[in-house]
């Protein structure tokens, strides 16, 4: 019992903050995958045809998606390619205070 008197606690709480902003691509594939597979169960349960899903037309499913997500963002990013439009870019930020 001595020992555990000179244990402190306190009550302090820690926050952890995310690091990124968004949903990761693998989550969203995950999810996915977990629905199908939901849905493909109660479709068996149910006596119904499951859905006929190959290897292939997940890795084309998820590619396509990927490949749009990525394709949208970089197009709404603003993407300086040329000197001045950099320096237009840093110029921004010491007017917006970042």
């Amino acid at each position: 019992m001595e020992e555990n008197k000179n244990i402190e606690t306190t009550n302090e709480q820690t926050i952890i903050e995310a690091e990124g902003k968004g949903v990761t691509a693998g989550t969203i594939a995950r999810t996915v995958c977990l629905v199908l597979a939901l849905i493909n169960q109660l479709l068996a349960i149910f006596g119904r045809e499951s859905i006929p899903i190959a290897d292939d037309m997940v890795y084309q499913a998820v590619s396509i998606g990927f490949t749009v997500v990525t394709a949208l963002i970089t197009w709404w990013k603003n993407n300086s390619f040329t000197a001045a439009a950099q320096v237009s870019d840093n110029m921004m930020k010491q007017l917006k205070g970042k």
